[in-house]
């Protein structure tokens, strides 16, 4: 008897433990069936217009990470990574963080097309991107094979508005003295490393500034405009200049003025006068006007023709044809054909 109940005792321990880990066992499975299916509702769209492979976008996690998966599967296709750019550049490969390092994957596969080695990395454009080893940049086809030596030297602050694309055939790039250039496909100067900065193009122009100045390289990468306006932007109608003599439009060859004086903003000017039998106080409106051009103000005549430079922080009409301009911290009277007086 005592035989029969202590094998009943084993029996039911190894039937507990059994139904124990079996228990373990289906929860693990479920709790994995479940992150897998609920792939699908976590999801997350980061852009509104879909940049990637139609069925397949980006999924956070809890834990910061994410990967890629097919959208009508719930299948991963990638393993979770810290990041995955987003980029806006259409192209099959685009830029993984892992651990530190960043390598390329395949949008459409999820495949890790060049490993995480890179210190920093760029997206592929014209067939190259853009990588960092040793602090030193370089370009990589997309095979990972070097295509351009690294020769160009990584500024932190300063080359964080660069974005080393390859555009119309030439990329923008900084010298180990600080100054941008342009190279092309072989790594050569197009433009020498002569300037501050140089943008992107827009309308196949640049925008190059040198000492403070800006100018203009046309699409060939020659400087169409020289780098001595204020400023200057490029725009669906054509350049626009500022300079010491005011706003003016230019046609997309830089050789035409299409329209000589442009006004960021045009105000009247108006004085206090005493009013009435009690002297109460009137704002009183001057026949004359005042304009502004990059945060600089001057002052249009009642026909709108400028009496003054724009080169004011602050223009206060006195009476109807007497102004009290300021500049530089210094305060001056101008009369309504724009000379100084002294009152």
């Amino acid at each position: 008897m005592k035989g029969l109940k202590l094998l009943n005792i084993i029996w039911k321990v190894i039937m507990t433990l059994g139904m124990t880990v079996l228990a373990v066992f289906l929860v693990v499975i479920l709790m994995k069936l479940y992150d897998e299916s609920a792939l699908k509702y976590r999801l997350q769209r980061w852009m509104a217009v879909n940049e990637f492979a139609e069925d397949n976008y980006f999924l956070w996690k809890g834990d910061n990470k994410v990967c890629l998966v097919d959208y009508r599967n719930g299948k991963r296709l990638t393993p979770w990574l810290d990041r995955i750019y987003n980029n806006r550049v259409k192209d099959s490969l685009t830029v993984f963080f892992k651990d530190g390092k960043r390598g390329f994957l395949n949008i459409y596969t999820g495949k890790m097309a060049i490993p995480a080695r890179y210190e920093k990395a760029w997206v592929f454009s014209e067939g190259v991107g853009a990588v960092m080893m040793d602090g030193k940049i370089g370009f990589i086809d997309k095979s990972g094979t070097v295509a351009i030596p690294f020769n160009f030297v990584y500024k932190k602050g300063f080359n964080d508005r660069v974005d080393f694309l390859f555009k119309g055939g030439s990329c923008t790039v900084i010298d180990s003295c600080g100054k941008c250039g342009l190279i092309d496909h072989s790594g050569n100067w197009v433009v020498a490393p002569v300037y501050d900065y140089i943008n992107n193009p827009v309308r196949h122009l640049r925008i190059v500034r040198a000492g403070g100045r800006y100018g203009v390289l046309d699409a060939s990468a020659a400087l169409m405009l020289p780098a001595v306006y204020d400023w200057v932007e490029i725009t669906n109608r054509g350049i626009i200049v500022v300079d010491g003599e005011g706003k003016k439009l230019l046609d997309h060859t830089g050789k035409n003025i299409l329209q000589k004086e442009i006004y960021d903003n045009i105000s009247y000017l108006s004085y206090s006068s005493t009013f009435g039998e009690d002297d109460s106080l009137k704002r009183i409106k001057s026949d004359y006007w005042e304009y502004e051009i990059s945060g600089r103000k001057g002052i249009l005549s009642p026909d709108f023709k400028p009496i003054t430079k724009a080169i004011y922080t602050c223009v206060k009409a006195l009476d109807q044809d007497h102004f009290i301009c300021t500049c530089n911290g210094h305060k001056i009277i101008i009369d309504g054909k724009g000379n100084q007086v002294s009152r």
